[in-house]
Formats: C-alpha cells, structure tokens, sequence
C-alpha cells in the first residue's frame, strides 16, 4: 500500500499483489492499487483457493458488479492465482 502512493493514477499496465493474505491486507491492496492500472491493464494475485486465507473473498467482494474475476490453475489448485482487467 505504500509503494502505490510512488505512482501516478492510470500509470501502470500489470500489479500482481501476494503481500498480506487476510482479508483486510488483500482489501487495501486492491483499494490502492486498482486506481494506478491504466483501463484495460490486469491485476493478479496468488492463493485464490485457499479457504483459510481472506483472499478470496477481498477480490470477490471488491469486484462485485464491476470485474469479472478468473482464476489461473497453479500444480496445487489450492494455489491458483486470479486476474481481472481494469474496465472504464
């Protein structure tokens, strides 16, 4: 969250987040950096499918009606990572 304030808004094509796994890191990561990706650039993140972590659930809920999320298999499926793209 603090990197993101080193950037201009609409300034970066791709951001994979895998810092803080609980719902509230996994939060204000997508709260700071989804307004740097430029329309159209993807944001990423790791462990998806593992239930114990908020990871999840912060994604789903932030792109609730807004993203379409996808997931991107991994060796372990509890690892897959997700993607959304950026829609203006």
């Amino acid at each position: 969250v603090a990197a993101s304030k080193q950037f201009p808004y609409e300034s970066i094509d791709f951001i994979h987040i895998d810092g803080d796994h609980g719902y509230e890191g996994v939060m204000a990561d997508l709260q700071a950096w989804v307004p740097k990706i430029v329309c159209g650039g993807i944001i990423s993140g790791h462990d998806f499918e593992r239930t114990e972590y908020g990871v999840q659930r912060a994604v789903t809920e932030f792109c609730k009606d807004i993203f379409e999320v996808h997931t991107l298999p991994e060796n372990k499926s509890e690892d897959a990572g997700f993607y959304f793209l950026k829609i203006c």
